[in-house]
């Protein structure tokens, strides 16, 4: 089971209408909704993995750390939800590796790196993630957190 844990201003859809800039100036809704998936998962025993933004990390560290004392893995979405095929390369790798620090630093947890679906990413984005020397967690996995 996966979830990815963003705000509801972090769609690429909904980026076209509210910049970057203006993120810090909406309500938060991340965290509450969370926190209702997470006691919803206890209730069920379900442990997933949580595909979190460096941006959501960054604001919410205790949250991270709440979903990885009730079992979970944390890995890395992105920073700040940028549709991959619009960076470039060093774009991003600096996305990537803000990201996985943010995520690493709120958590507490190593943060390692694969690059995923090659196929859906892109050749020059698998260069780029193994220039940044992430490690291949294969199964499909990507950016994970693991104790």
């Amino acid at each position: 089971m996966t979830v990815d844990v963003e705000e509801y201003f972090h769609p690429s859809e909904v980026q076209l209408s509210v910049r970057q800039a203006n993120w810090d100036l909406l309500p938060s809704r991340v965290e509450q909704q969370t926190k209702t998936v997470l006691e919803l998962f206890a209730e069920k025993d379900v442990k997933a993995t949580f595909f979190m933004l460096g941006w959501v990390a960054r604001r919410h560290p205790g949250l991270l750390r709440e979903i990885v004392n009730e079992g979970h893995e944390i890995a890395c979405h992105s920073y700040a939800h940028q549709l991959v095929y619009s960076l470039t390369p060093a774009e991003f790798r600096e996305d990537t590796m803000t990201a996985v620090s943010v995520i690493a630093d709120a958590c507490g947890l190593e943060v390692l790196a694969g690059p995923g679906d090659a196929a859906a990413i892109g050749n020059l984005l698998v260069q780029a993630i193994a220039a940044a020397r992430f490690q291949d967690l294969g199964e499909g996995r990507a950016y994970v957190a693991r104790r």
